[in-house]
C-alpha cells in the first residue's frame, strides 16, 4: 500500500486500516451504501490479501514488513500491539460493511480472524 503525491512514495503500513474502519463510519452514519460498493473489492484485497501476506503463521499476528512506516514514524518491529488492535478493529468494521451488503461469508470470515487476535 503506497501513497504517492508530488513524485513522493512512501509506505505507511496503517493507513489501509484506519481507511476501512473510517470507511465503516462513514457508510454506517451516512447511509451511503453506493460508496462501499464502489470501493469494497479494494478493502476485500487489503484485508484477504495485503495483511494476511504479513501475518506469521505461527502466533497470527500482523508484523510490519521491512519498507513500511506508520503514522508516528516510530521504528516498530515484530508483532506490534497497535497493528493488531487495529487490524483487528478493521476486521470488525469490514464485517459490519460485508453485513450491509449481504456478503455473509465475508463477514463470518473477517469476524473469525479478528477473534483469532
Amino acid at each position: 500500500m503506497r501513497t504517492c503525491r508530488n513524485q513522493y512514495t512512501l509506505s505507511l503500513f496503517d493507513y489501509p486500516l484506519w481507511w476501512v474502519v473510517c470507511s465503516a463510519d462513514y457508510v454506517l452514519y451516512s447511509g451511503n451504501v453506493s460508496y462501499i460498493r464502489t470501493f469494497y473489492p479494494v478493502l476485500k484485497k487489503a484485508l484477504d490479501g495485503f495483511y494476511p501476506a504479513h501475518t506469521n503463521v505461527t502466533t497470527g499476528l500482523v508484523e510490519r514488513p521491512q519498507g513500511y512506516g506508520d503514522f508516528a514514524f516510530l521504528p516498530r518491529n515484530g508483532a506490534v500491539t497497535y497493528y493488531n488492535a487495529l487490524y483487528s478493529m478493521a476486521l470488525t468494521s469490514a464485517a459490519q460493511l460485508a453485513e450491509c451488503l449481504g456478503n455473509e461469508e465475508d463477514a463470518e470470515r473477517w469476524r473469525h480472524r479478528a477473534a483469532k487476535m
